[in-house]
């Protein structure tokens, strides 16, 4: 009769403990993945015929490895990591590029992020001095 009573002052107990262990692993798969910190890309034109991209994560991550496209598909990209003191990365394109996109190359699924340049100002030709025919002397 000891035992009986003995696991029956135990069965409160014994409860608590699964059910505090279940809210735990409940609140654990609920919580959501943390996400990757936005990248930021803006373009400016250099000269002419350049635009440089700077690539800007807003803080440090694991991985600051990162993709670089012109299309918002990347089915051409090129990756590039940030600086680990400044988070960013430089990218130098044709003028003719007028949108980019990053993503995280760790994870796909955040973002991808997009900037514009703007169109670069185009060269204006110099005239130069047309030449004067002189007369040569007789």
């Amino acid at each position: 009769m000891t035992n009986r009573l003995s696991l029956h002052r135990f069965g409160p107990l014994h409860f608590g403990f699964i059910a505090a262990t279940a809210l735990l692993l409940v609140a654990l798969v609920s919580t959501p993945a943390l996400a990757w910190s936005p990248l930021g890309v803006s373009g400016s034109c250099t000269d002419p015929t350049h635009v440089t991209w700077t690539i800007e994560a807003s803080q440090t991550e694991t991985d600051l490895h990162v993709d670089f496209a012109t299309d918002s598909q990347f089915t051409s990209f090129t990756t590039y990591v940030l600086d680990g003191t400044t988070l960013k990365a430089s990218v130098v394109t044709a003028s003719s590029v007028l949108q980019a996109w990053v993503r995280w190359t760790a994870d796909h699924t955040a973002g991808p992020w997009s900037g514009t340049s703007g169109a670069c100002p185009t060269a204006t030709p110099t005239n130069a001095p047309t030449a004067t025919p002189t007369n040569a002397p007789t």
